[in-house]
């Protein structure tokens, strides 16, 4: 239904900087009934390299029964974003024990602007994917 990029206070973010702490939250409403197996989304860059996977799988989320009266949020926390200065879409699935459930490429872009990465005083300079630490709250 929606995404919001938040900060570590809860702020909306028009757009994000490199090395502090975001949310992801994405918001969905639920037309069928299934047990959750994950849910993922991925940040590609603009030549359509994919820069940060992150999948529910990756992490303990009690294996949930999403239902048709069941709206809720997802959100993806990440404590120190990992991205550099560019522009970024997300795209989002979600699977069940019968298979991909739903599957939104390019769900929004979001833009990214040079910070002081992880406090070392330098930019980050990734210019592949990066593997970082996540946390992923589900409320329904």
């Amino acid at each position: 239904d929606s995404i919001e990029v938040k900060d570590e206070k809860g702020a909306i973010l028009q757009e994000l900087i490199s090395g502090i702490e975001c949310s992801f939250d994405i918001s969905y409403i639920c037309n069928s009934s299934f047990k959750l197996r994950g849910i993922r989304m991925m940040l590609v860059d603009e030549k359509g390299v994919i820069r940060v996977l992150s999948n529910t799988g990756l992490v303990k989320t009690n294996n949930i029964t999403i239902q048709t009266t069941n709206n809720g949020k997802v959100s993806f926390v990440f404590e120190k974003f990992p991205l550099p200065k560019g522009n970024y879409y997300v795209t989002l699935s979600c699977f069940s024990s019968n298979g991909v459930e739903d599957d939104i490429e390019q769900a929004c872009k979001i833009k990214v602007s040079e910070g002081d990465f992880f406090n070392t005083g330098r930019v980050a300079a990734v210019t592949e994917g990066v593997l970082v630490d996540f946390k992923v709250n589900i409320s329904q």
